[in-house]
């Protein structure tokens, strides 16, 4: 029986042999470093992660800037379903902090991150921002959400910027599929956002979160 602290037990094999070649992608991305890794996790356990996160208390956070629903940090929550406190721990542990560090080429902090899910429902969206808050340098996505289609929004939109460092214009579009994770590098540039969702019954659901400088 493998250990839930081994890549091997969540991460598909293919994305762990494709390692050297992801990272090179990630560098090499505009506007800012960045991937969306399809197939990400082995498939049952992103069933499983996806049926337990519909389990938890969200609540709703509505704001000039974004309306979805949330959960608090996963740290900070009690009474987790087993496939969520397992993937909390691994997320932060060793072996992901390292898998993290050489598909971004970023030294991580080892202390434990933030974890938590967002779901999306119609009218809902997350304006454009830099995720700039605190220590944070790589922010992860790992998308639960039945595919989406174009015409259904939700997308993640990345921004290019202007002579002034400031959000120009969506340069790349990113729609959400199942199983999908999307990295980039937190920075002064990072500007993304999450278009409005415009299908009456498709839910937008994610586990996302945040490493933190070394």
């Amino acid at each position: 029986m493998k250990d839930h602290l081994e890549l091997s037990y969540w991460i598909n094999p293919e994305v762990l042999n494709q390692l050297k070649v992801l990272s090179s992608s990630y560098q090499n991305n505009s506007p800012y470093p960045h991937i969306s890794i399809p197939n990400f996790l082995i498939e049952d356990k992103a069933e499983e992660i996806k049926e337990a996160l519909f389990e938890l208390e969200f609540q709703e956070f509505d704001t000039d800037l974004y309306h979805f629903f949330k959960t608090i940090d996963i740290k900070h929550t009690e009474n987790l379903p087993k496939i969520i406190t397992e993937f909390h721990e691994f997320i932060f542990s060793t072996k992901a902090n390292k898998f993290f560090a050489k598909l971004t080429s970023t030294p991580l902090s080892s202390k434990v991150g933030d974890l938590h899910s967002i779901l999306c429902q119609q009218t809902h969206y997350l304006l454009c921002h830099d995720d700039q808050v605190d220590e944070r340098i790589i922010a992860f996505i790992v998308n639960l959400s039945d595919d989406f289609e174009k015409e259904d929004g939700g997308a993640l939109q990345l921004y290019d910027i202007d002579e002034n460092r400031q959000p120009k214009q969506v340069c790349k579009t990113i729609i959400p599929k199942f199983n999908q994770l999307n990295v980039f590098t937190v920075s002064d540039i990072s500007y993304h956002e999450i278009s409005e969702i415009e299908h009456k019954d498709k839910n937008r659901i994610s586990i996302s979160g945040w490493y933190y400088k070394q």
